[in-house]
């Protein structure tokens, strides 16, 4: 009889764990349990809290989010992103507000062995935010790359999707140049007329 010995059950045991990991996650989106493929596109939500600052140039503030998006397969387009309400946290600026430059916004869920992740980007462009005071612009903030975490909450009534952005100082600022933009809030996806949403 052919035996295995021990280095062989440690390689299968290996490879068995990297294929469990890998196929853990689909990364597609789901509403009310099913896949949504891109012949029929799911009209969804998004709602939150965002802060934006320019750290050298000494300005921040915090504007309440509001989105429409359409979500299918793995993939996703922001066609609406606007910002309301907002308040100064830092500096001195008259009535602040916040734009999104570059709509649509594209997404596309990624995941490691930890976390969701969405990839946020612009076409062609980077995303990108502007920053106003009195209705003139004062800076323009912009991002090479927006990932942040994602997470299922099946708690909520329907189930939707948070999203976390904690960027850092890694936006790059028309007034505080390299490394002065941060980013942080959050924002929750839901879909439209009661349906569940989660990511898999």
């Amino acid at each position: 009889m052919r035996t295995i010995g021990a280095t062989g059950l440690l390689l299968a045991a290996i490879a068995l764990s990297a294929f469990a990991s890998s196929s853990a996650w689909a990364n597609e989106w789901l509403v009310d349990g099913a896949s949504v493929p891109f012949t029929a596109k799911a009209d969804t939500e998004l709602s939150g809290t965002m802060d934006i600052a320019d750290t050298r140039f000494g300005l921040a503030f915090e504007c309440v989010i509001n989105g429409l998006a359409l979500l299918w397969e793995k993939f996703g387009e922001i066609d609406e992103f606007k910002a309301a309400s907002c308040k100064i946290v830092k500096g001195a600026c008259g009535s602040p507000t916040m734009a999104f430059n570059h709509l649509p916004w594209e997404l596309e869920v990624e995941s490691n062995s930890e976390a969701f992740k969405l990839k946020f980007s612009a076409g062609t462009k980077a995303p990108s935010i502007q920053i106003a005071c009195n209705g003139f612009i004062e800076d323009t903030c912009t991002w090479e790359s927006l990932t942040p975490t994602a997470e299922n909450m099946p708690l909520e009534t329907p189930a939707d999707v948070l999203t976390i952005f904690n960027q850092g100082s890694t936006g790059t600022c028309t007034v505080g140049g390299l490394s002065s933009g941060e980013l942080a809030g959050d924002l929750l996806v839901a879909a439209l007329e009661g349906l569940r949403l989660e990511l898999s």
